[in-house]
């Protein structure tokens, strides 16, 4: 449901719905971390002293290269603010994911969805009815073999968004005033996609915090060292960009006129045509030839983008099961409801998805949103 560093350590706070009663769980032994490069440089290596922080070297792997790669790993005290350390180092990786959602992130955990405790052990849970299971397999089994990695991650956000939201009085959650219970649901929606405690879900407006979420999420669970923001931009200077190609309308009066429309255009094309930060102007040399129309750039033939697999199964559970779930008379008026709520807020993040790619902090590349 929730979490926050309190402490010595950091603390989830779960909820039951079969006893009502809530548990908190404490792990004293997480501390925050960040990375720095490997080897030290003398100056590093003085700072960190001053900071008696504790550092060791992992291995994690290259976003861009898709290689192994040394760094340090630095550890410090829960009450200290891993964005403003990390900061004391010419470079370094991952200071700015908040120590809740990292330790989330890490532990595999997935805030507000079903999870086992036992102790101090807990999983989340992926458990579906047969049902549900067997329609999913009847609409998304086809691109198990073309898609491997968005069919996991169809599967993977299917069965949490399918899990029963549990009824737990708002004012439990830190949530004041009249709520509105469509928007209570849609806090648990956003939650179980992006990864967010609950209560931030509800409160919520800026879309770029559920994408940056989104992706660093995928990262850490795939041990991908996240790219500070300037190297996402691959040295690219911010600029603005041009948008669509647009036609002046011809004034008068027209007949037989044909209205077209795509759904969710822009993420279909990032999806569609592989479009993702490490994707484009990629290193491998026979690749040059898949040029953007156009433009000087060029998209990567060897590789699933994450940016663009992410974007795709999003688009995908949108347009293929909600919004057919939201029209569809076998099911009840509230389970249609809910399914319409649920495909809004998958196009919320969708029609952001192209936008923060020219201008967000963490998100944007430039090369990325002309192409």
């Amino acid at each position: 449901m929730d979490g926050e560093a309190a402490g010595e350590g950091v603390k989830l706070t779960f909820f039951s719905p079969s006893s009502g009663a809530w548990e908190e769980v404490f792990d004293r032994e997480y501390r925050p971390y960040f990375f720095l490069p490997h080897p030290l440089t003398e100056k590093d290596r003085v700072i960190l002293e001053g900071l008696r922080a504790k550092s060791r070297v992992e291995e994690k792997k290259d976003l861009f290269t898709e290689r192994t790669v040394k760094v340090t790993r630095v550890e410090i005290d829960v009450s200290s603010d891993p964005r403003r350390v990390s900061q004391s180092f010419e470079e370094s990786w991952e200071g700015e994911v908040p120590v809740v959602l990292g330790y989330v992130y890490d532990r595999g955990l997935t805030f507000g969805a079903q999870h086992s405790i036992r102790g101090k052990q807990f999983e989340t849970l992926f458990d579906v009815s047969e049902k549900s299971r067997q329609r999913f397999e009847e609409e998304f089994s086809g691109i198990r073999d073309t898609d491997p990695l968005k069919y996991s991650l169809l599967e993977r956000w299917f069965s949490l968004c399918s899990q029963p939201v549990p009824e737990v009085a708002p004012e439990k959650l830190g949530i004041d005033g009249r709520v509105d219970p469509e928007q209570y649901y849609l806090a648990f929606m956003l939650s179980r996609v992006a990864n967010l405690p609950v209560p931030l879900a509800y409160s919520s407006h800026q879309v770029s915090t559920w994408i940056r979420s989104i992706l660093h999420n995928h990262l850490r669970r795939n041990n991908i060292l996240i790219p500070a923001s300037k190297e996402l931009r691959r040295g690219e200077t911010k600029r603005s960009v041009q948008g669509a190609l647009t036609f002046p309308p011809e004034t008068g009066v027209h007949f037989n006129t044909v209205v077209v429309d795509f759904h969710s255009l822009y993420p279909s094309l990032i999806d569609a045509y592989n479009l993702s930060h490490e994707t484009i102007d990629c290193s491998h040399e026979e690749c040059q030839k898949n040029r953007v129309p156009g433009l000087e750039h060029y998209v990567c033939l060897r590789r699933r983008g994450v940016y663009s697999v992410l974007i795709g199964s999003l688009r995908d559970l949108r347009v293929r099961w909600y919004k057919p779930l939201a029209s569809d008379k076998s099911v009840s008026s509230e389970e249609r409801r809910l399914a319409q709520a649920t495909s809004q807020l998958l196009k919320l993040i969708l029609v952001s998805s192209y936008g923060v790619t020219v201008r967000m902090h963490g998100l944007a590349r430039p090369s990325l949103a002309e192409s």
